[in-house]
């Protein structure tokens, strides 16, 4: 049987996937999600100057040449403000409690101090029209602390629908695939789905924005790839992949619209490689995201080998300042709980060298 290469197969098949319409919601939802559109600043902040640290406000120039031995004599003593505190007019810099006294007629200062010291001058935190986050950004925490720090209580993002379809009954790879896929920002709904109905049912998901196939092998998977040929356009199947040959992707055919689909291997290790080489990437492209994901180079404890010809999926785990391969190509169910980071080894390749550096992406 002859297999079909990986990158023409996730080439022809993501090239048909586009990112889908944004829609608005709560900032402080927002954790996790893809950016539709960059977010701008609506006006300067802060929208005046403001001290940093506990002190005395003044303005600089009143403090040159000041010192212990020659202090410099100011009519009173200047306000003290508070951390965040606006700075009163006139004034554009903060001096140390320490720094000044009362002294008869007024108040000593008896140090130099620059302008702008503990000072945050108006838009220095955010400047209006600034891009505080560019488009294609999946949101942190800190990032939504800024955005709603900067009163914007909507953002515009992209929450593509995955509808996974599964066996009746408790299914650990249909579990993962949708766990997967809910952390990466999808709004993911479960359809359990008789054996024998799988083929029929393929046509059904056409009003997700992708469907994914988990759970099954053998027969009962085979048999939905040519369903999948009659009731819409199949891409690609038994692909060149170690582990999860049998995966196969196209789109189903209906409502006017092509709804990607992607039938996933049902042991954990076949799903779990058809999730990094082909669910997760066509999520990107309808969420947009255009971003990186944590990865760390390394050099490789030991060799990783590959036979050319299949792209072998590797997982490694971190030893000191070293990736230590764990598995690669056949992958146990022990190793899949072992392992932290993940690289795939080219079909043209025969494997990377002990003491390689590789850049593996955490899991």
């Amino acid at each position: 049987m002859r297999l079909c290469p990986l990158k023409d197969a996730r080439t022809a098949f993501l090239a048909k996937i586009a990112p889908i319409a944004s829609t608005s919601i709560a900032t402080a939802k927002a954790g996790g999600l893809v950016l539709a559109e960059d977010v701008l600043a609506s006006s300067d902040l802060p929208p005046g100057a403001l001290a940093l640290e506990r002190g005395y406000a003044i303005a600089s120039r009143a403090s040159v040449g000041a010192s212990s031995y020659l202090p410099t004599l100011l009519p009173q003593m200047p306000r003290q403000v508070e951390a965040g505190e606006a700075l009163p007019p006139g004034c554009d810099s903060i001096l140390d409690p320490g720094d000044i006294c009362q002294a008869p007629g007024g108040a000593e200062i008896i140090a130099s101090v620059a302008p702008g010291r503990h000072v945050r001058q108006a838009g220095g935190d955010l400047a209006a029209g600034r891009t505080i986050v560019p488009g294609g950004t999946r949101l942190s925490g800190s990032q939504i602390a800024v955005i709603r720090s900067a009163g914007l209580t909507e953002v515009p993002v992209r929450v593509p629908s995955v509808v996974v379809m599964a066996p009746k009954g408790s299914c650990a790879s249909a579990a993962l695939v949708m766990d997967l896929a809910a952390k990466a920002g999808a709004d993911v709904s479960m359809a359990y789905v008789p054996e024998a109905r799988l083929p029929g049912a393929l046509a059904s998901t056409a009003s997700a924005d992708l469907a994914l196939v988990a759970g099954w092998s053998g027969p009962t998977l085979q048999s939905a790839v040519p369903a999948l040929a009659e009731t819409g356009q199949l891409v690609a199947r038994d692909l060149a992949v170690n582990p999860g040959a049998g995966m196969a992707c196209g789109f189903i055919d209906a409502e006017a619209r092509l709804t990607p689909i992607i039938l996933m291997p049902g042991r954990i290790e076949e799903t779990l490689a058809a999730w990094l080489l082909l669910a997760r990437p066509a999520l990107d492209r309808l969420s947009g995201f255009s971003g990186s994901r944590p990865a760390t180079r390394l050099p490789l404890a030991r060799k990783i080998s590959s036979a050319p010809g299949m792209v072998d999926l590797a997982i490694v785990r971190r030893h000191v300042d070293r990736w230590k391969p764990v598995a690669s190509g056949d992958i146990s169910w022990a190793a899949v709980a072992d392992a932290e980071a993940w690289l795939a080894v080219a079909a043209d390749s025969e494997g990377f060298a002990a003491g390689e550096i590789v850049e593996a992406e955490f899991l």
